[in-house]
């Protein structure tokens, strides 16, 4: 998290497993990206561009 925030992020920390469904896109240095959805209950995409 203080990585995130010296670079000037705003970072939320909340309980473990209490935001329900969650998607997470990332780019890593050589370009490629990278996603992943956690669709409990329905269905979950994650998109990035």
């Amino acid at each position: 998290m203080a990585v995130l925030r010296a670079r000037g992020h705003d970072v939320v920390v909340e309980d473990p497993w209490s935001l329900g469904r969650l998607s997470a896109v990332r780019r890593d240095r050589d370009g490629l990206l990278r996603a992943a959805a956690n669709p409990r209950g329905m269905q979950g995409y994650a998109v990035g561009r």
